[in-house]
């Protein structure tokens, strides 16, 4: 009689523990919709003031189209679009790693050049999920005086990759 009430309170227990895991399991996060946009602009400080030479934009939508413009600012003549889709996996890369990294809750959201920067690449990325918001702008590590956390110089590294074998 024990025996069986045993087994019954095991099987109970074992059922709750299943209905509890199955609805964290089956969770896609990487099936929330995000759109991002990243931006590369190159820095050359002459006589003081910081120039900006080129100025490179690469929005990724959410359902992973997406959009490169490069512009030089010195020139007078409006830059043309490019358009191009990323395959489910380049898109299931990104998201995975702005959602599921971490990426969104770095703390600290801006790393500014050092005061003896002259020449180097100011990085700015914006992440939109249904409901979060992550702005965080960067610079070139050796134009830093600090680290600047691996997890975000990868998102730039994969984004700079997007960029060079799309464009």
């Amino acid at each position: 009689m024990v025996n069986k009430f045993v087994f019954v309170i095991a099987g109970i227990v074992i059922v709750m523990a299943v209905l509890i895991a199955l609805p964290s399991v089956s969770q896609q996060p990487a099936a929330q919709d995000v759109t991002i946009e990243y931006n590369r602009q190159h820095l050359t400080k002459t006589g003081g003031l910081l120039v900006a030479t080129q100025l490179e934009t690469l929005t990724i939508d959410k359902d992973g189209s997406g959009t490169y413009t490069k512009t030089d600012p010195r020139e007078k003549n409006m830059p043309v679009p490019q358009r191009f889709s990323l395959s489910r996996e380049e898109f299931a890369k990104i998201k995975g790693l702005v959602l599921e990294t971490g990426f969104m809750d770095v703390p600290k959201t801006d790393y500014p050049q050092s005061e003896n920067a002259s020449n180097f690449a100011s990085y700015t990325l914006a992440v939109k999920t249904a409901d979060k918001q992550k702005t965080i702008s960067w610079v070139e590590p050796d134009a830093y005086d600090g680290t600047i956390p691996p997890l975000i110089t990868n998102v730039g590294n994969q984004l700079d990759g997007i960029i060079a074998s799309k464009t």
